[in-house]
């Protein structure tokens, strides 16, 4: 995959003992708002998708290149489309069946240039790939390595989270102290619960991750705490997240 980037240059600082905050943060697997980043370096670029024309922006980070935005893509790599799930109904019904959904948020188009789609579990491990030609979903251990030089939480919550889109409680702007530094934009998109409902968008997202969904018990906690509901969700698998993809050659890459 060639990249192709803008001749801007970010660098950050090497903190000792980062990766093991991470691990801790990260909760086994479990992909919440605070997500720490590793801040050795960051370019801008784009990819073009030869087969569909479409081109996505990234930003390396360090080794690591990831688009710098969340997917917004209704079909597979192969070209197949993903049903779009509109309704609660359709939504639980696609869980229930282990079918690929994919939702804008509220059912609102106009909210796809920011936060991109909520796609369900079923979707992302689909055999013909989520992922356009060149990414890959990203594992658990891509979000450790990335955060393995940072300082600490709230450094970290700055420095990745857009300083846009964020709700005003009371008095307090949760997005008020953010800097977006490495140009990650992560985005407060919400979620969409097991059921179809809407949670949380100006105040929180999550990531799916190919390894994630292995941890039960901390994403059932963490849907709990979101949702203020004290039942089991009857499908983890249902629930429907953002997805933030990285550059299959990341590894492989240096600046």
């Amino acid at each position: 995959m060639k990249m192709t980037y803008l001749p801007h240059t970010l660098l950050g600082r090497t903190t000792p003992g980062a990766g093991r905050m991470a691990l801790r943060w990260l909760m086994a697997g479990c992909m919440s708002v605070w997500l720490p980043l590793c801040l050795s370096a960051q370019r801008f670029g784009t990819h073009l998708d030869a087969k569909t024309g479409q081109s996505y922006a990234t930003v390396q980070i360090g080794p690591q290149v990831w688009m710098a935005k969340n997917l917004d893509v209704g079909h597979f790599r192969n070209g197949d489309p993903i049903p779009e799930a509109k309704t609660s109904e359709e939504w639980e019904r696609a869980s229930r069946e282990g079918k690929p959904a994919w939702c804008y948020y509220n059912n609102d188009p106009s909210l796809a240039a920011q936060d991109g789609r909520l796609y369900n579990y079923y979707a992302i491990i689909d055999p013909r790939g989520l992922a356009p030609e060149g990414f890959r979903m990203p594992e658990t251990n891509d979000f450790i390595r990335m955060s393995a030089r940072l300082g600490n939480k709230l450094e970290a919550e700055r420095q990745i989270n857009a300083r846009e889109g964020w709700s005003t409680i009371g008095f307090m702007n949760l997005g008020k102290k953010n800097s977006n530094a490495t140009g990650f934009t992560a985005t407060p998109a919400g979620i969409r619960t097991d059921n179809g409902e809407f949670y949380a968008r100006g105040r929180f997202y999550q990531f799916h991750l190919i390894d994630g969904h292995n941890n039960q018990a901390c994403e059932e906690r963490l849907y709990q705490i979101l949702t203020k509901r004290k039942d089991r969700p009857d499908n983890m698998q249902g629930i429907g997240k953002s997805v933030r993809l990285i550059a299959e050659e990341s590894s492989a890459l240096r600046l």
